[in-house]
């Protein structure tokens, strides 16, 4: 989801895009690629870039070791339907009918500041 910027990259983002892009592309399985905390060094998404496999040794610090690693053929899974909600009683009762939904917050400055207690914008 990260590398292909798919609701955002590491400076952020928005879930609604990792749901559009699960239902439209399709998503691979978390074991198809290890998660590095860094955006993708190019602009576009190559299929080695969503699910590889590599052989060793492993690179040197500060390699990307990709001249090991070649992309394979990965189930897809996809998002069945999605769709936006919002106040507190649609996402309760959103919970309460459907279970787990995802959801994001605006980071202000006045979140950034936050130091305890029930927070309040």
């Amino acid at each position: 989801m990260v590398n292909c910027e798919a609701g955002g990259d590491c400076g952020g983002g928005d879930p609604s895009g990792v749901y559009d892009y699960a239902y439209y592309t399709g998503i691979p399985d978390s074991s198809c690629e290890q998660y590095v905390a860094k955006n993708l060094d190019k602009s576009t998404c190559q299929p080695i870039d969503i699910c590889r496999d590599c052989r060793g040794p492993p690179p040197a610090e500060g390699q990307s070791g990709l001249d090991n690693c070649w992309a394979v053929d990965y189930k897809k899974y996809y998002a069945s339907n999605y769709y936006s909600l919002s106040g507190a009683n649609q996402m309760k009762a959103e919970l309460f009918k459907n279970g787990p939904i995802g959801c994001g917050i605006d980071a202000t400055d006045g979140l950034e500041a936050y130091e305890g207690g029930i927070y309040s914008e």
